[in-house]
């Protein structure tokens, strides 16, 4: 059985998530990593150690952020470190 499966696309200038998405369907759920600053509707990791400011209050894409610190924003806060309540909230999120 193989371990691990990848796939490369070329993308020849169509905009990066899009183009992935479309040779995704259909599915349910697709988890990315990156595209920060795309549109898509996304959880914000922050660590506090990193002095980054949040992408979060200016960005309503934001549906939530995982810290591993407490925060103060107008969004739901999940645990960095409880990835059954990420879990969670993404299943909430999607409907399923």
């Amino acid at each position: 059985m193989a371990a691990r499966v990848v796939l490369m696309h070329e993308l020849r200038g169509a905009p990066e998530p899009e183009a992935l998405m479309a040779r995704m369907a259909p599915v349910d759920l697709v988890l990315i990593e990156g595209f920060k600053r795309s549109p898509h509707p996304r959880i914000e990791v922050h660590r506090a150690v990193t002095g980054h400011a949040l992408i979060a209050p200016g960005d309503r894409s934001v549906r939530a952020v995982a810290a591993d610190a407490a925060l103060m924003i107008d969004r739901p806060v999940l645990d960095l470190d409880d990835t059954g309540a990420i879990a969670d909230f993404i299943l909430s999120e999607v409907g399923l």
